[in-house]
């Protein structure tokens, strides 16, 4: 009997891992877009991802079922801010973005500040949020 787990392949999920339980015990870890199978000897059991800080979720499965794991919102929501900060930092970098020609250089500087110190906030209390779940495809 078997149990097969697909990831579905977002944004940044290539870079973040999925660690996997059945019943408790760790079963394997997911990358980008894999597929795993689960062997067991059980017809039920409990399925769920590890995630340290935030929550994992769990679902009760059956042997036969497939099982992706798909990122919620807000793990989207996240992953784009992320993408359009480094694409942002790359660019300032590169002197893409420049403020020194503007007349109001000291107030776009104190404006990229605060912004910058939003943006964090938010990443760390997304670090909490729940970024993936576990959806059953074939009932």
């Amino acid at each position: 009997m078997s149990v097969k787990v697909k990831r579905k392949l977002w944004v940044l999920s290539a870079f973040m891992p999925v660690r996997l339980r059945y019943n408790n015990k760790a079963v394997g870890t997911l990358y980008g877009s894999q597929d795993l199978e689960i062997l067991t000897d059980e017809d039920e059991g409990e399925l769920k991802y590890y995630q340290p800080i935030g929550r994992n979720d769990r679902l009760n499965v059956k042997s036969g079922d497939i099982v992706q794991v798909e990122e919620t919102v807000n793990g989207k929501l996240f992953s784009l801010l992320f993408v359009a900060l480094m694409i942002y930092l790359f660019s300032r970098s590169l002197g893409i973005i420049n403020f020194m020609n503007s007349s109001n250089y000291e107030e776009l500087l104190m404006m990229e500040q605060i912004i910058f110190g939003i943006i964090f906030v938010i990443a760390l209390i997304g670090f909490f949020f729940k970024t993936h779940k576990l959806v059953l495809l074939n009932r």
